[in-house]
């Protein structure tokens, strides 16, 4: 059992994505399930499903490639403030920030979104 499973989710998609794995299995609880829904709605990942085994719980997360390379959806995955490490910060530098990010996200993703996707 790990205590930061925000961290143990991004490093299992980064090391699949790595692997270049269709599928991976995180457990499941419900900050995880609802990353999982915004990576979903955001059309990096594929789909995932939440498989029940009486009391625990893991969700499958059907990873996206795009190309004949298969090169994934998701280039770089990070958490920024960590358990042991809190970041702080300004609501009106988070805005200015959040926009620069949003907007080469909304590039790279237009730039993957004109090539077909491999399944």
């Amino acid at each position: 059992m790990t205590t930061d499973t925000i961290a143990d989710m991004l490093t299992r998609i980064r090391n699949a994505n790595l692997a270049k794995h269709q599928v991976v299995q995180i457990p499941s609880t419900k900050i995880t399930r609802n990353i999982a829904q915004v990576l979903f709605s955001e059309g990096l990942i594929n789909s995932f499903e939440e498989l029940k085994n009486g009391f625990k719980s893991s969700l499958l997360l059907s990873l996206k490639y795009m190309g004949k390379d298969r090169k994934p959806c998701i280039e770089e995955i990070q958490r920024i403030s960590k358990p042991g490490l809190r970041v702080y910060s300004k609501s009106k530098k988070n805005a200015k920030n959040f926009r620069r990010v949003w907007n080469s996200y909304c590039f790279n993703f237009a730039r993957f979104n004109d090539r077909s996707p491999s399944t």
